[in-house]
């Protein structure tokens, strides 16, 4: 160990400050470079297990009964689990990986998630449906 620290300072002393300063360049540039990886690859993690439970709760939810067929529900929550569990057994997957794996979740939820949303589009504008539900009092009757 000695004789290493001793051979790397022999050699810290025989560079010029120009090779210690391009060499810390070199150095705090792949420092940068892999941190910023390392947050895509988070963010890109953290998105795809956001984006696994959001779905999967969201048809789960009870507002929703009668609005989307069981078969579709199913298709959703099975994929869920499915890409749960990648996730679980994956915590060493690169950045790719969780964007595949999230492409491939949207494949199968995108569509159902449309055609529920498509089919539970309100006709009228947002006036007339807050006129056809209005209860309270108008201005003038409260003048």
């Amino acid at each position: 160990m000695v004789s290493a620290l001793s051979a790397w300072s022999e050699r810290l002393v025989e560079c010029s400050s120009g090779d210690v300063t391009a060499h810390c360049s070199l150095l705090r540039s792949d420092w940068t470079n892999s941190g910023e990886a390392a947050r895509n690859k988070i963010a890109a993690k953290n998105s795809l297990e956001s984006y696994a439970f959001s779905m999967k709760s969201s048809v789960e939810d009870e507002s929703l009964k009668g609005k989307i067929s069981e078969e579709d529900k199913k298709k959703v929550i099975d994929k869920c689990k499915e890409t749960i569990s990648w996730l679980e057994n994956n915590q060493l997957a690169d950045k790719d990986e969780y964007q595949h794996q999230q492409r491939e979740l949207e494949k199968v939820c995108n569509p159902i998630i449309s055609k529920l949303y498509q089919g539970g589009m309100p006709t009228g504008t947002c006036r007339q449906e807050a006129g056809a539900h209005n209860q309270g009092p108008t201005i003038e009757e409260v003048d």
